[in-house]
């Protein structure tokens, strides 16, 4: 059994307390009780402590289910998991959809690994619907994401790219970077470089081949 704490109405929550001291409860509007024997997972979006004292979450039922007592950290700081869920949420939405992604391309996949998310799961889940419903090919690409992921902190005009990085390497992100903010236009991405857009398909296949993007 499942109740979702956000908060119940106190009358409510009265009942629903008596229920668990008694095991027992009598449905509307009938005569005779009912006992149950019954597991309660509740859970909330809200600030538990402030509900109490706002008065609007009654002290006897907060005590009462706070048995056990879990915290679940945000998204952004169980990154570890981001991996999981994006897989498990692309093969929810490959079944339902019959679609025939396979996954993500390296570069996606470092962009949704690296977002703070905000929204924390559901944002991340509605992310990979939407991609999965503007992939075109086999594999999400950064195309498919939302511009907000790809610039999070507004600074795709810039490259920042750290001493010590080879040439090949400081090539290849300036390309990629550049990719992304003209959104994947070649032509124009190639005009912003300054290569001949041959070149820059070049470069492109030669990334593809060392399984970059």
């Amino acid at each position: 059994m499942q109740a979702w704490l956000v908060i119940m109405p106190s009358e409510i929550q009265a009942k629903m307390l008596r229920a668990l001291e008694e095991r027992r409860f009598r449905r509307l509007g009938g005569k005779n009780e009912t006992e149950v024997d019954v597991r309660v997972l509740s859970a909330s979006n809200k600030k538990l402590e402030k509900a109490l004292e706002e008065k609007t979450l009654r002290e006897d039922i907060y005590y009462r289910l706070s048995v056990v007592e879990i915290e679940m950290p945000p998204l952004r700081e169980r990154t570890g998991d981001i991996p999981l869920l994006m897989n498990e949420f692309l093969e929810m939405f490959r079944e339902r959809n019959d679609k025939k992604i396979t996954g993500f391309s390296p570069r996606s996949a470092e962009i949704l690994n690296r977002y703070h998310w905000p929204g924390n799961v559901r944002e991340l889940k509605n992310t990979i619907e939407r991609a999965g419903v503007l992939c075109k090919g086999q594999t999400i690409q950064v195309t498919d994401l939302p511009k907000r992921l790809i610039d999070p902190d507004g600074s795709k005009l810039e490259v920042q790219i750290p001493i010590g990085t080879t040439l090949q390497l400081s090539e290849r992100e300036m390309i990629l970077k550049t990719l992304e903010h003209v959104n994947n236009n070649k032509t124009r991405a190639a005009q912003v470089l300054g290569i001949s857009l041959k070149t820059l398909h070049n470069k492109l296949n030669q990334y593809k081949s060392e399984n970059v993007i």
